[in-house]
């Protein structure tokens, strides 16, 4: 029943689409101000809780879906167009704006995609309703606090904090300090001589094919120290992280790679019994 009043609602969205077209043109200043009103980025927040409560990238994408774009922005100063990011790439689409809906014109196989804002954009809310899959999808955006940066940034913040934003104990033999932490921004302290992290969220970058997510380390103030992947997964119970050394099965840069064994060890750091009580 969901599935068949979805379906209804978009179709309602593509014909409203298509008869408002010379409305569009005539409301340009309405829509103007509706853009200005969502001026910044827009991600996901839902999707980025349901991969954190996953411990994985790959097994809430398997269980739910794939999002047509992780984040969005708009700018009052193209006020007819919006900048998608998938998790690999950021483009632009040409929009249309009536109301309080807004038209991604031919953003999948030539049909549109449409976004329906919420009180005007006051209540920092957005729901995308891609009409392009089957079944139809629909996602809930939120206003992101960080506006100054591209909209894959504002994702990666998203999703940084919810799959890893923690203190860790690392409990294995490996060259890793006692206590590591993983910062919402990429900045990671503790495993040297790395100090930057990178979250597989689609593309090429999953190395074990949906076998296991990946992460990238990387020394940014350093070129010489190479970058290195790594897969990683959360036990069971979701309080231990392994990261695991990866080997190339084929000669290709990219190719698939198969893990050989765990190279760091990390348990979320529990939060003092005080703390906690307050909670």
């Amino acid at each position: 029943m969901k599935k068949l009043i979805f379906s209804v609602f978009v179709s309602c969205l593509l014909l409203a689409g298509c008869k408002s077209d010379g409305d569009n043109k005539s409301n340009s200043k309405k829509a103007t101000g509706l853009v200005a009103q969502l001026a910044g980025n827009w991600v996901t927040l839902g999707v980025c809780q349901t991969i954190g409560e996953y411990g994985s990238v790959i097994e809430a994408t398997n269980n739910t879906h794939v999002p047509f774009s992780y984040a969005l922005a708009f700018d009052v100063n193209t006020p007819d167009q919006v900048v998608c990011y998938n998790g690999v790439k950021s483009w632009q689409l040409p929009i249309n704006v009536v109301k309080d809906t807004i038209e991604m014109v031919g953003a999948k196989d030539g049909k549109s995609i449409f976004l329906v804002v919420e009180n005007g954009g006051q209540d920092k809310v957005m729901t995308m309703f891609d009409g392009t899959t089957d079944p139809a999808q629909m996602d809930v955006f939120t206003k992101s606090n960080a506006m100054n940066t591209p909209p894959s940034e504002a994702f990666k913040l998203a999703l940084n904090y919810n799959l890893l934003g923690q203190n860790y104990t690392s409990i294995s033999k490996s060259n890793a300090k006692p206590e590591v932490m993983f910062y919402p921004n990429g900045i990671i302290k503790g495993i040297d001589p790395y100090n930057h992290y990178e979250i597989c969220a689609g593309g090429d970058c999953f190395l074990g094919g949906g076998a296991f997510d990946v992460i990238e380390l990387s020394n940014t103030s350093d070129a010489s120290k190479p970058l290195k992947n790594f897969g990683f997964k959360f036990s069971t119970t979701n309080d231990t992280l392994t990261l695991y050394n990866l080997e190339n099965t084929t000669n290709l840069e990219k190719g698939l790679h198969k893990t050989i064994g765990a190279a760091y060890v990390l348990a979320k750091k529990k939060a003092p019994a005080k703390e906690a009580s307050k909670k």
